[in-house]
């Protein structure tokens, strides 16, 4: 009885983090900085997403087991669980000037940028420009395309709730599967998980160990890969002229991203 309580409390704290967690994250990506090229464009998401990417890391490691007594043959649980973590003030945000950028960053207060879990009033611009032949050989420099650089949602958490199965096997062993299957939230994308992992008993191969009965050591591994995607609206800018082809459609664009947790003992 008390499993089951501990089992249906679990899965309620799950979904309330899920309801409290999708809400603050279901607005449209902010992507200008495609507009400055692919290079500039994976240089600058790579910072802006660096934080998210760390506690994911970390998220995935966690919640495979509670204990280090593996279970008898044949034992089955099944739980439902919330792994947590939080961002560094360090990570909060990043330097444009220290990047190795085509563009230019404008003269102004700051050159101090917001990661996603940052936020940040005052942000820098960058600006593009390219020299061209306005006619009889007389170059002019133009600018392409200027930005500010994206705000960050301000959050420097994230709740990852899984939901996870474990069988005993032979020879003091467990093999655990987690899995959540992707889960979209209106038009603004989807994340989905699994994994996999094992835990051995290390004492009933060490008799001095064994005869102590409170105590249990056990060699545990896993791998998890979270896939995520997030729905985004990237229209060609006013200063930028673009060909409209009938075929040319700027509909259902989104981002990708894949996270990868293992081996954790």
């Amino acid at each position: 009885m008390m499993k089951r309580i501990a089992i249906r409390a679990r899965l309620i704290l799950s979904i309330l983090f899920v309801g409290i967690l999708i809400p603050l994250f279901s607005q449209p990506l902010s992507l200008d900085f495609i507009y400055g090229g692919v290079e500039d464009a994976e240089v600058i998401l790579q910072e802006y997403l660096k934080p998210y990417a760390n506690i994911l890391g970390s998220d995935l490691n966690a919640g495979w087991y509670n204990t280090a007594r593996p279970h008898k043959l044949g034992g089955l649980d099944v739980t439902a669980t919330v792994s947590w973590a939080k961002a560094p003030a360090s990570t909060l945000s990043y330097d444009l000037s220290t990047l190795n950028l085509n563009g230019t960053v404008e003269p102004g207060p700051t050159t101090i940028a917001p990661t996603v879990a940052g936020s940040q009033e005052d942000r820098p611009n960058i600006s593009y420009t390219q020299m061209v032949d306005i006619g009889g050989g007389n170059m002019q420099e133009i600018e392409y395309s200027n930005f500010t650089v994206p705000d960050g949602a301000g959050v420097d958490f994230i709740p990852l709730p899984m939901a996870q199965l474990t069988v005993g096997l032979p020879f003091g062993t467990d093999v655990s599967a987690r899995f959540i299957p992707s889960v979209g939230y209106k038009d603004y994308g989807e994340i989905g998980l699994w994994g996999v992992g094992g835990k051995h008993s290390i004492s009933q191969w060490l008799p001095f160990i064994n005869k102590v009965k409170i105590l249990d050591i056990s060699l545990q591994g896993g791998y998890t890969k979270v896939s995520s995607s997030v729905h985004v609206v990237v229209e060609p800018q006013s200063l930028v002229e673009v060909d409209n082809y009938p075929d040319f459609d700027w509909d259902d664009q989104f981002v990708t991203r894949k996270w990868k947790g293992g081996p954790s003992t």
